[in-house]
């Protein structure tokens, strides 16, 4: 289930259905429908801004999070596929601090160089510090092992570049903490299923759920959506049965060739 918005006044969320019980195989098993989202209470959401700089939600914010939670407490997961430019990074952090009960441990996926933009956007619209992992290649965790050693805990938000989705040693130490929250930005990075940054994403232990952040879920073929989809729902969506339903192509040298989408 994914929430879009457009013209940042209108959200629309597709629910796509799958038959209980059973991996999806034929189109007929999919049902889709439109949903409508209702009005949120506003006081809900701008309370959980925790920073003096007199910052706010635009109404098509709210309902944005209010729809995320619908998807989220049906399915364990949403998709945020708005627009550039229409503030989705602050939607899953309000997101975040809106689910009940209180989340201990978020942890956010993204790009190498987007790992400062949200620690200062934590800090900006929760008031909040986030630790970046990495930050120090030479002292990678030591810093984190030594807090939990000390009896000190942790800060709520933890931020991880996608390349350190690749180590062993990250995922390790990663689910020591037994993330309730990850967020993945811009989640079209995961789009090879064969990669080890996939791989990686898999292994990770989540207590509550997942948020997908893109503006461009599909940048090469229609399996780039495939990836979100098996990261969200793993038992009903197969490889084989997304490319049967949604794609025409042909079987070449080095495998199965896409050459279309179908409706």
């Amino acid at each position: 289930e994914v929430i879009r918005s457009s013209d940042r006044g209108h959200s629309e969320v597709i629910s796509v259905a799958p038959v209980e019980g059973d991996t999806i195989t034929s189109k007929e098993e999919v049902e889709i429908t439109p949903r409508v989202y209702v009005d949120p209470n506003p006081e809900r959401y701008l309370s959980l801004i925790k920073t003096s700089d007199n910052l706010s939600l635009y109404p098509y914010q709210m309902q944005d999070i209010e729809v995320i939670h619908q998807l989220f407490n049906e399915k364990g997961y949403a998709w945020i596929l708005s627009e550039m430019g229409s503030g989705k990074t602050v939607e899953a952090l309000v997101f975040a601090e809106s689910l009940q009960p209180q989340l201990d441990f978020v942890l956010v996926v993204c790009p190498n160089t987007a790992k400062y933009v949200w620690q200062l956007e934590i800090r900006k619209w929760l008031g909040k510090e986030a630790f970046v992992v990495g930050d120090k290649p030479w002292n990678r965790f030591n810093s984190w092992k030594k807090a939990l050693t000390d009896g000190v805990k942790p800060p709520a938000y933890f931020i991880i570049h996608y390349e350190g989705l690749r180590k062993s040693d990250y995922q390790e130490i990663l689910n020591l903490l037994k993330f309730d929250l990850v967020i993945f930005d811009e989640a079209h990075k995961l789009r090879n299923v064969d990669t080890k940054q996939f791989k990686g994403a898999q292994t990770l232990e989540v207590e509550r759920g997942k948020i997908f952040i893109t503006g461009s879920p599909v940048v090469n073929s229609p399996l780039d959506v495939y990836a979100m989809l098996s990261l969200s729902e793993p038992n009903i969506w197969s490889r084989s049965g997304f490319l049967s339903m949604y794609t025409f192509g042909s079987q070449g040298r080095w495998g199965y060739k896409v050459h279309g989408t179908r409706n």
